[in-house]
């Protein structure tokens, strides 16, 4: 009974944590590549906004670079408040340590 009783618990516990795994994961994974694809989108729109064939597009550039650049400096700061990478590391590792216990 006592076997029933942990077994139970465990896999409560260890379905509990893979669904935050997999949300933490996908909040680390969109927001970093968010803030991987914007930060060199940025350098390349200001290069082109300062070309000098680039006037008839210059004011929509300006704005996208601006959009963009809020985007990354938005996503960078909510990974930095809330510690989503720390706590993304800790929740996989502690799984995984679960996981492993659970089929010794």
């Amino acid at each position: 009974m006592e076997k029933q009783i942990i077994l139970s618990r465990y896999v409560h516990l260890i379905e509990h944590l893979s669904k935050r795994v997999r949300m933490y994961s996908r909040i680390f994974y969109i927001g970093h590549t968010v803030i991987t694809v914007g930060s060199l989108f940025v350098p390349a729109l200001l290069s082109i906004q300062n070309s000098t064939g680039a006037t008839q597009f210059s004011s929509q550039i300006y704005w996208a670079t601006f959009i963009i650049s809020l985007l990354v400096t938005t996503c960078n700061g909510i990974l930095t408040l809330f510690k989503i990478d720390k706590k993304f590391y800790f929740l996989n590792t502690t799984l995984e340590r679960l996981r492993t216990e659970g089929w010794q």
